[in-house]
């Protein structure tokens, strides 16, 4: 039956993004989003704002902070105490939320 009443949920679009993304199993899909190993990544301007009131772990948010500087993924998995497979789809989801960003290798 039709209602009038009105539901509030108290959702974070960001949350939402990123337990998505976290339910992804599929190791391709995961790697043809991050790039591969000689990838770089860098915080994007403006995280703080981005990431307010972003569910992560003391890992996750270690991990990012490891970003503040361009990073290679291959540093990120030999740093981290996260399982390769966590870091790829974090930093999926990070890219997605504009969080991280991928740059280019210059030649």
């Amino acid at each position: 039956m039709p209602s009038d009443e009105v539901i509030t949920l108290k959702l974070s679009a960001g949350n939402t993004i990123l337990e998505g993304i976290r339910r992804i199993e599929s190791w391709e899909r995961i790697w043809e989003a991050v790039g591969g190993l000689d990838a770089q990544y860098q915080t994007a301007p403006g995280i703080e704002d981005m990431s307010r009131g972003l569910t992560l772990s003391l890992e996750e948010w270690t991990l990012l902070s490891c970003c503040e500087r361009a990073v290679r993924l291959q540093q990120l998995c030999r740093g981290s105490t996260l399982k390769d497979f966590e870091i790829c789809r974090l930093l999926w989801a990070l890219m997605t939320l504009g969080i991280v960003v991928r740059i280019s290798l210059r030649v």
